[in-house]
């Protein structure tokens, strides 16, 4: 092998180690910017939780809806909360829709934080 093949070969390898330490570092970049976003969501959403106590009242019954909104998530959400025994439901209206005490969301809201 000439010098010149063997200067082409180390660079080569140089070049391909570089490669995969950029790979390596754009991942782990990508796994920072998911656990900032993560954070950034966890404390809008206590934020808004600690303000959205204040529209329950703790004798009324609300509805999935209605919960979803003021916890700001999808209405499924709170639904497979309510399935998994993490939401207290009271099923009403003829055992057809399940409701939410307020004291009960209420906790279950302060639990969040």
């Amino acid at each position: 092998m000439s010098v010149n093949e063997n200067i082409f070969k180390e660079f080569s390898n140089f070049m391909q180690g570089q490669q995969k330490e950029i790979r390596l570092l754009r991942e782990e970049l990508e796994d920072l910017k998911k656990e900032v976003t993560s954070m950034k969501i966890k404390k809008v959403h206590s934020q808004s939780v600690a303000a959205n106590v204040d529209l329950i009242d703790p004798e009324k019954f609300y509805d999935t809806g209605y919960v979803s909104e003021v916890l700001n998530v999808h209405k499924e959400t709170v639904r497979r909360w309510c399935r998994t025994g993490m939401l207290a439901t009271v099923v009403k209206d003829s055992g057809v829709r399940k409701q939410i005490l307020g004291s009960d969301l209420i906790n279950f809201m302060t639990g969040m934080k």
